[in-house]
Parts: structure tokens; sequence; C-alpha cells
């Protein structure tokens, strides 16, 4: 297994993470930076929206109705 890198002004990983072969991510101090191919569009979501989807999913346990 190869070693991660890191950048070292900011700490977070040189490699982008795959999602799928059109598209990928990059951890960066603001969120996560998307990038798509082969239209090469970009966006950004924010650590807050992050952190707001991983508390929806370890509530949504509780919040299933029963039947």
């Amino acid at each position: 297994m190869t070693k991660r890198l890191f950048m070292e002004e900011d700490g977070y990983p040189c490699a982008p993470v795959n999602v799928s072969d059109e598209l990928w991510f990059y951890p960066e101090r603001k969120g996560f930076h998307i990038v798509t191919h082969p239209g090469g569009g970009r966006g950004h979501i924010s650590w807050a929206k992050v952190a707001k989807a991983l508390d929806d999913h370890k509530k949504a346990k509780s919040r299933r109705k029963l039947g």
C-alpha cells in the first residue's frame, strides 16, 4: 500500500478521492472540492453541509416509522 501524501501548507491529502470514472473530490480547508469529467465542472461542499449530512445519516434509523 502506498503512503498517502499531504500538502504541507494545509495538511490535506494531495490525491483526489475517486467516486467514479467521471467524479472525484479533494478534501480542502473549506470542504470538499468536487471535479467532474469530461465536462470539467467544479463545485464545493462545505464542511458544515458534510457534518449535517453525517448527523442525518447517524439519526436516520431512529427517525424511521415502524410498520
